[in-house]
């Protein structure tokens, strides 16, 4: 019987292969009336050794082990028995599509490769009896087919297509297939009209203007964070559909990597803003990775360029922010000293974004049983924002019994301890220290937990690049076996002992973490989601608890 974890396995793959073939379908559509440039869709397949081999492992991995027979028995019922003898299982195959010099579609070519013709083309004959020849192509009717395939032999590899004008030139698979995984799409974007993509373009602004939220009870400052995610997400998407060259979509179970992963390219038309972006993007290196280390049990790394744009509209939100948060305090002399401070910090994050560059990074440690967090962000003027907090500190009485300024000096920089009011559950995952935050000229970090002082040191000193475990620039990426068992010491009743014990049984080999990242290269962008075997695993005993 079909466990959980299989349905679930297979309903997943069902839904990926499907939105791929849609991708590829409403981009060739839509490629209709576009200038022939060879292929513009491909879709590879690993070659079937490493196919099955990926297969079996899936199964060992989710503990089905019927899973491995599930291709060779569709192998089976495809070939009714005969196998495919002659095939070589070592090389990709697949499908490519190409357009007319009118930009219509016209050739539909699957490709297979072949180690021995003669047999398989007698694996071929005992699915369609009778070829017929045709110069130097064969057709077969196929039981299952309604009409005739053409089929072309050439050195290592079989062609097959509707039509015998589709195999009159064949393209060279060696040269299609550039991606190493178990299934990849490559569409060619410069294919598609410029006029149509403004017009796909002008359709999904006018839906998001349409579906923006009319909310009376939202905040200016909600309002505003909205507007610009909205407008971040359409720059983006124009960029991407107006710049790109090539889209790269590819899933591979890597055995050997012990994880599943799922990634989505886009390479760029030189010359562009995009090719530009990018160029930038690849030089872009984090000042926090010297952070990460082995006690890391999940991080958010952040360091990215902005772009004039950009820019322009984040210091309008600052200025509006600022003008709406003065207008609430009003003139009053009491209200002054807020005012002031106010003005300050909008200073810093006008100075900030003048410097064309968002470099942050959040880490979450697992120091002698409980957590640390440790945030920290480059600033322009953070000497200031160390003034502004001391102001504010002198202007509220209140603060005086939480904060003491200046505990420590770390460099020429003033440290400042934080004492909240007790807590039990915080005192429980952080421990009773208090919380440590330090303003550079330009950096601002805070640390909850452990050493909070010796960590903010390390902040403040880590130099860029001094660790070989660089992530790319944005990074986001959690282990899950030390969090579970950081959980499970601190409030044992928070997970089910069975449960916890299956965890452990999930994660005992390691790789046990999710990632999602975004890398650069010169002219182009990779997207990235990671997940690793362990995590695999525990989903599959977590799918037959359900």
């Amino acid at each position: 019987m079909t466990t959980t974890a299989l349905q679930m396995t297979k309903s997943t793959w069902n839904r990926t292969t499907r939105t791929f073939f849609t991708l590829a379908a409403c981009v060739l559509l839509a490629a209709s009336i576009a200038r022939a440039a060879g292929p513009a869709v491909i879709v590879s397949v690993k070659g079937f050794d490493e196919l099955l081999a990926d297969v079996t492992y899936l199964g060992d991995v989710l503990n089905q082990p019927g899973f491995a027979a599930l291709p060779q028995q569709m192998i089976n019922q495809i070939t009714q028995g005969q196998g495919l003898k002659g095939l070589d299982g070592s090389k990709p195959f697949g499908v490519y599509i190409t357009l007319s010099p009118q930009g219509q579609p016209q050739d539909f070519v699957a490709f297979f490769p072949v180690k021995d013709q003669k047999e398989f083309a007698a694996t071929l004959e005992k699915l369609a009896p009778n070829p017929e020849k045709q110069g130097d192509l064969t057709q077969y009717q196929f039981p299952s087919s309604p009409n005739p395939i053409m089929a072309k032999a050439v050195a290592k590899h079989f062609f097959f297509a509707p039509t015998a004008e589709s195999l009159k030139e064949t393209a060279d698979p060696a040269k299609l297939v550039t991606v190493p995984a178990d299934i990849s799409i490559e569409i060619d974007l410069t294919q598609i009209p410029e006029g149509l993509k403004e017009l796909f373009l002008s359709q999904t602004e006018a839906a998001a203007a349409a579906n923006a939220q009319n909310n009376p009870s939202r905040s200016e400052a909600e309002r505003q964070g909205e507007e610009f995610g909205r407008a971040m997400s359409l720059a983006g998407m124009r960029r991407l559909t107006m710049d790109g060259a090539r889209m790269t979509l590819s899933l591979d179970i890597n055995s050997k990597a012990k994880a599943t992963v799922l990634d989505l390219a886009f390479a760029a038309k030189s010359g562009t803003p995009l090719a530009s972006a990018c160029a930038d993007y690849a030089k872009s290196q984090s000042p926090f990775a010297g952070l990460l280390s082995k006690q890391t049990v999940g991080s958010f790394v952040l360091s990215v360029p902005l772009n004039a744009d950009i820019v322009k509209f984040l210091k309008q939100i600052v200025d509006e922010g600022e003008k709406s948060e003065l207008a609430k305090l009003g003139a009053e002399p009491a209200k002054a000293p807020q005012a002031a401070i106010l003005k300050k910090l909008t200073e810093v994050a006008r100075s900030t974004l003048q410097s064309g560059r968002i470099d942050a990074a959040v880490f979450v440690n697992a120091v002698e049983g409980k957590l640390q967090l440790v945030a920290a962000s480059k600033v322009a003027k953070g000497d200031q924002i160390q003034q502004t907090f001391e102001d504010l500190v002198k202007n509220a009485p209140e603060a005086k019994e939480h904060v003491k300024l200046n505990v420590a000096q770390i460099g020429k920089t003033k440290v400042n301890a934080i004492s909240p009011p007790p807590n039990a559950d915080s005192e429980k995952y952080f421990g009773p220290g208090p919380v440590h935050a330090a303003f550079s000229e330009n950096t601002a970090a805070v640390v909850v937990g452990g050493d909070s002082l010796g960590a903010l040191k390390g902040v403040l000193d880590k130099p860029v690049g001094s660790t070989p475990t660089a992530r790319p620039p944005i990074s986001i990426r959690v282990g899950i076996s030390k969090i579970l068992s950081l959980v499970n010491d601190l409030n044992p009743s928070a997970i089910p002992p069975a449960v916890f014990e299956q965890s452990k049984t999930a994660l005992e080999k390691g790789y046990d973490q999710v990632g999602l990242e975004i890398s650069g290269q010169p002219q182009a962008l990779k997207f990235r989601l990671e997940v690793q075997e362990g995590v695999m695993r525990l989903a599959a005993i977590a799918a037959t608890q359900n």
